[in-house]
């Protein structure tokens, strides 16, 4: 359970860094496109569930040493006995799930909230005109109107429905025909089913701002998608911005379903819709080229710079009796920590682990400190993670083998 919560510290560092250099890139590149965006922090948010997977393929390469110190190590058999105790890194992978389980809870509770929705309301007809512009966008969408709402909501897959609040029938034509395409759209293009998704990512990481903002870019992207198409269907930009002035500040009916609009996008959008503009073809293709490579770029990075420990599985066994001893493949020297060479720190720190099957090591710990202030005993533990080993085996087949290491520091 240490090695897990470790491992979640680790992963949730990976996701930052991965999203925080997604933000870069994007407001380098500043696509203009809406569907480019939308399908730019998909694939980080993509990118980011899959960092566990890539930490597993991902080699990383050696650190540099500082040639005024030398770091000599020493491979021993010892047994486990000395390793120190667990901390309380356990109480981590604990909440994580407590808080997950609680969010999904929360989820189910809003999905059985729209199947009471779905019961509410009342048909009445359309205009002609507006009841063939639907027709021709989402002909499945069925469309009520309801007292117990205040702004539109769409939801549903292989039944989708659209509340509309009977307000609606108080305003223009203009911006009611805006609002209900608007609705229109969100059913055509499924987006009720993103929308799921994206809450389960969410709460699955409710803990994790940096992933809570990506998906609200996925969500903001999806909005200015939309935008886009009704601008377009409608050729009135004005009344569409009024409809969004009209709704603004409204409280969704439900979380579950895609609303009109919501309150943190509001400026972004009114400013996308108002200086809607129509980038180059090579340039939105240059740019998209570029994200692509930074996204795939940065979880490569995150996964060799923070590595996960990889966990073992069946019995850790001991050296002897049959069962061989691991033999290093990739070894990385120790970094000496400047305050640590400028207080001339010398010795030796003493690390176990287990070596699995695949010859990754895991559940490092400390058994002998040299150094815990001043970054020795971390520098040691770090090189080790990254370490690769031909497995121990037991009977011709690779197995979990438990070693020491040593790692010496000295100073010329």
């Amino acid at each position: 359970m240490n090695a897990l919560g470790s491992n979640l510290v680790l992963y949730s560092l990976q996701i930052a860094c991965v999203v925080a250099i997604a933000f870069a890139g994007a407001r380098l590149f500043h696509v203009r496109v809406a569907r480019v965006r939308l399908a730019y922090w998909r694939l980080v948010v993509a990118a980011c569930l899959v960092l566990p997977a890539l930490s597993r393929i991902a080699v990383p390469a050696a650190r540099g040493v500082d040639p005024g110190a030398v770091s000599r190590v020493g491979l021993s058999i010892t047994s486990a006995a000395g390793a120190p105790a667990g901390t309380l890194a356990w109480l981590i992978p604990v909440i994580a799930i407590a808080g997950a389980i609680v969010r999904f809870a929360w989820l189910m509770v809003g999905i059985v909230r729209l199947r009471r929705l779905r019961g509410l309301g009342s048909f009445e007809p359309f205009d002609p005109e507006l009841r063939a512009a639907v027709a021709a966008v989402a002909p499945r969408a069925e469309f009520r109107w309801d007292e117990g709402i205040d702004e539109p909501v769409a939801f549903g897959w292989w039944r989708p429905v659209v509340l509309l609040p009977r307000r609606l029938l108080d305003l223009s034509p203009e911006i009611r025909r805006a609002v209900v395409l608007h609705e229109s759209w969100h059913v055509a293009r499924h987006d009720w089913f993103w929308l799921v998704l994206e809450r389960a990512i969410e709460s699955l990481f409710w803990f994790h701002p940096a992933m809570w903002w990506a998906v609200d870019q996925i969500e903001l992207a999806r909005e200015q998608v939309v935008d886009a198409l009704v601008v377009k269907a409608t050729g009135s930009r004005h009344a569409y911005l009024r409809a969004m002035v009209v709704f603004a500040g409204v409280v969704p009916a439900a979380s579950l379903a895609a609303p009109f609009l919501r309150r943190r996008h509001l400026v972004q959008r009114v400013t996308a819709i108002a200086t809607a503009a129509q980038p180059s073809a090579r340039h939105s293709i240059a740019a998209a080229a570029a994200l692509i490579v930074i996204t795939g770029t940065s979880a490569l990075w995150a996964s060799r710079a923070l590595p996960l420990q990889q966990p073992d599985s069946g019995e850790i066994y001991e050296a002897g009796n049959g069962v061989t001893l691991p033999a290093v493949v990739t070894e990385v020297r120790p970094h000496y920590t400047d305050e640590a060479k400028a207080l001339r720190i010398k010795g030796t720190v003493l690390l176990t682990c287990v070596v699995a099957a695949d010859g990754q090591p895991t559940r490092i710990s400390v058994v002998t400190s040299l150094d815990s202030v001043h970054g020795l005993d971390d520098a040691a533990v770090g090189a080790l993670q990254q370490w690769r080993f031909k497995p121990g085996t037991k009977d011709g087949k690779a197995v979990a083998v438990r070693v020491h290491i040593e790692m010496k520091f000295t100073l010329k």
